[in-house]
């Protein structure tokens, strides 16, 4: 297997946990914000040239688990901010 098959594992892996994390309530919005910030860093870097695959599929799955297990109000801004900004 090569190397971006052992990045995709990698990232697949962060995302679960923060996902079961959220799921849990084991984590505060501030907390789940941060850690899905450093994966999303971690997805750039392995995949640059996939940013735009990365918040339809993963932040789009995180945000709607923060909405659905941890925001008070029914759309929160979490992940409304772009990777380079």
């Amino acid at each position: 297997m090569g190397q971006s098959f052992d990045n995709y594992k990698r990232l697949q892996k962060m995302v679960d946990y923060l996902c079961r994390k959220i799921e849990n309530k084991a984590i505060d919005i501030e907390t789940a914000e941060n850690m899905e910030i450093r994966i999303r860093e971690r997805a750039h870097s392995y995949f640059p040239d996939k940013d735009d695959l990365y918040r339809m599929i993963y932040a789009s799955r995180i945000k709607r688990l923060v909405d659905q297990y941890l925001s008070n109000t029914p759309k929160s801004t979490f992940g409304d901010d772009n990777i380079n900004g």
